[in-house]
């Protein structure tokens, strides 16, 4: 697949393919789809066999003679055992309890060479969309399946509203209902906005696995009906929409025209009857219960308005190169314990067209991953090498103690970001490294009252944020930003320590560390040896003298700025407005050199800052070179003993090889994709 490199992310090419491009019906992927296996046969334990093209679930599960679905075979797999899936699409959920044994775990995984798909939804959208699929009179451009989903009906099963923000679930539930062994659990959409509850049908163009918009009321899907209660109707790009009434499902595929996305627009097929889509289920693709050592490898799961991936109650499970397609959320866990997750992708429901608005006000505004706050607490779990992408909220993660959150991909979130809870009785030990992170409103987000903090702060460290690049928006590109919050709360306390941070403009009322230092409110921070790289607009330099902080060894650059000698800039940046409290003189009582007395303004002198790559390493002579201050060395950081002499400003010290993120490593720490070997 051709692609683009924008401000350093990888963003799909034009939905208009050129000549040496394969085609699609609908457009070209936004995202790399996903590859088939390349982990051999494993010699040591018993190999069991599906095939949902050639096998019989009368047979006896061997290459030779394999089952037919993965739902029979499941229930009889043993410690050490491997199922091998053979390629294809499995349309069944699944509801597993496997146990194995800590030196001889469960593996349920495709095939060498294939790749098998568990998809929870109908397959007649994929499989003979010509017959299901007829227009809808009088509606120009729309379709309605030729059958009915009464299922699609069932309540949706959304927690109860935060008390403080009725857009937000709490994100605790009561009692899991108990698995259907035939359908899995009919657990429902769980996302926040005015209209998830009410959100019926969710899907994807088979071809590209591009999201389709789940509408929330059918005088969007047409766009000229004036019936609507609450706001104008809108056309917000190809989507879906569940007549309650009529129980059938309703499409329309039509154009988008938005000027600023250029030919990045949808220009494909309009008429569903040709070409699949995937049209999800209204249960949980796969969930997991009371299992124990189980591996999910080399797998696809997708198929459901509900959650793709459920894990409850269980502990050591592993999930490596699986592709999660969302799904509101496309993973959630609730008491698990160990849980690995590497190599794997967890795709959301934001198309290239789509935008917070469209998500938040006229369908379904769904986060792409919960860690349930339900006691008891998750706990030791590892996301690494994963590529987190397109959703209007990123991952709850601040209900889990014992997190280690690093060399991810993490880009496209027209809301917030990662999510760092501050009132649940989670959230101890929270680690968050050598990531690269991009395209967010509100990168990192909280919410709560923010009681009960000391012990739990999150350790931000090695990190590069590009947030240079705008959210798409109906009438533009609107900036994103570090952070955010709702109804400002007291924030996580959090350590941020030699991160990189490309910002696009001034930060809201000028606040320090491009908005990190908002009113801290009982919570403390600290920001030491970061870079701040402005690409337009003026450094922040604002800090709230109240509560406990602390803010030095930084750099701050941008081109813009008018005065060029750094003593000025950051004189001028102490020095109170009006009648401002003079926060520089207060912090010498409990930090004597006073906060930012090390801090530089100055070019870092990356490598590389372009509308077409970056590379954030530092050239030589940079003045980001030695020129930190001392980080607490009970702090971790897996780069001090190679950063010679005093720290370097940065992620990124003078001289080290950058790190890979992504599955596979292949992504650079700036976002860039490897250069083939």
């Amino acid at each position: 697949m051709r692609t683009l490199l924008t401000l350093g992310c990888l963003v799909a090419a034009p939905c208009a393919p050129a000549a040496d491009e394969p085609r699609f019906r609908s457009c070209p992927p936004a995202r790399p789809l996903p590859e088939p296996s390349k982990t051999p046969l494993d010699k040591n334990g018993r190999g069991l066999f599906v095939d949902a093209a050639k096998g019989d679930d009368a047979g006896k599960g061997t290459e030779a003679a394999p089952w037919k679905t993965v739902r029979h075979a499941a229930p009889q797999l043993r410690p050490g055992d491997t199922l091998y899936l053979r390629g294809g699409t499995y349309h069944e959920r699944l509801s597993l309890a496997t146990v194995g044994e800590k030196d001889k775990p469960v593996t349920i995984r495709s095939y060498p060479g294939e790749l098998a798909v568990i998809d929870g939804g109908y397959p007649e959208f994929a499989r003979k969309p010509e017959d299901a699929w007829e227009p809808v009179p009088g509606s120009a451009g729309e379709y309605r399946s030729t059958k009915t989903y009464p299922d699609l009906a069932e309540d949706t099963g959304v927690a109860p509203p935060h008390e403080n923000h009725p857009e937000h679930p709490r994100l605790r539930l009561g009692p899991a209902p108990k698995p259907d062994p035939a359908l899995g659990v009919a657990r429902g959409i769980y996302g926040s906005g005015y209209f998830s509850c009410a959100v019926k049908v969710l899907g994807n163009f088979a071809d590209s696995m591009v999201p389709l918009h789940g509408y929330y009321h059918r005088p969007d899907l047409p766009a000229d009906d004036p019936q609507v209660k609450r706001r104008a109707p809108e056309y917000h790009g190809p989507g879906v929409w569940f007549d309650m009434k009529t129980h059938r499902i309703h499409a329309r595929l039509e154009h988008t025209n938005f000027a600023h996305l250029g030919d990045r627009n949808y220009r494909g097929e309009t008429d569903p009857r040709k070409l699949a889509l995937v049209i999800g289920g209204p249960r949980v693709a796969v969930h997991v219960e009371g299992a124990k050592h189980l591996r999910l490898q080399d797998l696809v799961v997708r198929g459901t308005r509900s959650r793709t991936l459920n894990i409850e109650r269980s502990s050591d499970v592993e999930l490596d190169h699986v592709t999660l397609y969302g799904g509101a959320p496309a993973l959630q866990i609730q008491s698990v314990s160990g849980l690995r997750v590497r190599h794997s992708a967890l795709r959301g429901q934001t198309a290239p067209w789509s935008s917070r608005s469209s998500e938040k006000y006229h369908g379904i505004s769904s986060y792409l991953f919960i860690a349930d706050g339900t006691a008891p607490a998750n706990r030791d779990v590892e996301i690494a090498n994963c590529e987190l992408t397109d959703n209007h909220d990123g991952p709850v993660i601040g209900t889990i103690d014992g997190l280690r959150f690093h060399h991810n991909l993490f880009d496209n979130f027209n809301d917030d970001g990662l999510y760092l809870t501050t009132d649940m009785p989670a959230g101890r030990d929270v680690q968050i490294y050598q990531n690269y992170l991009s395209r967010s409103l509100s990168m990192l987000a909280f919410s709560g009252d923010g009681k009960g903090q000391a012990g739990k702060e999150a350790l931000i460290y090695r990190n590069v944020f590009d947030l240079r690049q705008g959210i798409h928006a109906p009438d533009g590109f609107v900036p994103a930003r570090t952070c955010g919050d709702h109804g400002s709360p007291v924030w996580k306390p959090m350590r941020l320590y030699h991160n990189t941070v490309l910002l696009p403009e001034t930060p809201w009322r000028n606040y320090y560390g491009g908005g990190l230092a908002k009113s801290v409110r009982g919570t403390s921070r600290s920001y030491l040896n970061n870079v701040f790289y402005h690409a337009k607009g003026v450094p922040g330099f604002a800090i709230e003298p109240e509560g406990e902080q602390l803010a030095d060894g930084n750099l701050h650059w941008s081109p813009e700025v008018v005065e060029k000698e750094p003593g000025e800039f950051l004189k001028r940046g102490r020095t109170p407005v009006r009648k401002q409290p003079d926060w520089f003189a207060e912090s010498k009582k409990t930090y004597p050199p006073g906060w930012t007395a090390h801090d530089l303004f100055a070019d870092p002198r990356f490598v590389s800052v372009t509308d077409t790559g970056l590379d954030v390493a530092l050239k030589p002579g940079s003045p980001a070179v030695d020129a930190g201050v001392p980080v607490p060395r009970e702090w971790p950081d897996p780069l001090r003993e190679q950063d010679a002499g005093k720290p370097d400003v940065g992620a990124i010290p003078a001289g080290v090889k950058a790190w890979s993120v992504g599955i596979d490593g292949r992504f650079t720490a700036s976002g860039v994709p490897v250069k083939p070997r």
